[in-house]
């Protein structure tokens, strides 16, 4: 039993690092340049005030949204899927 607890503990561990990795692992560089486009994407913003860019914009954030969490469901599956496999091993080890 507490192999299956520290199996879950690591498990769960792989997962945040998984999705740290994805979601905040940027280099010095990208960082920058992400930082300079969203200065100007809020710079856009401010100078075109039209309803039809602010909703094109709100689209675009909520694509962005939901693809993250079509990853993060991905991650948690695959962390699941070895999870299991874990489990089968553990098993197999047991019968011997």
């Amino acid at each position: 039993m507490k192999r299956k607890f520290i199996s879950i503990l690591v498990i769960l561990i792989l997962v945040i690092s998984a999705l740290n990795t994805v979601c905040f692992a940027e280099t010095s560089a990208d960082y920058k340049q992400k930082s300079q486009d969203a200065k100007e994407k809020l710079e856009d913003k401010r100078e075109a005030r039209d309803k039809e860019k602010l909703e094109k914009y709100i689209d675009n954030r909520l694509e962005y949204t939901s693809d993250c969490i079509a990853l993060a469901l991905t991650l948690a599956s695959e962390a699941k899927l070895s999870f299991l496999e874990a489990l089968e091993a553990q098993a197999e080890l047991d019968e011997k």
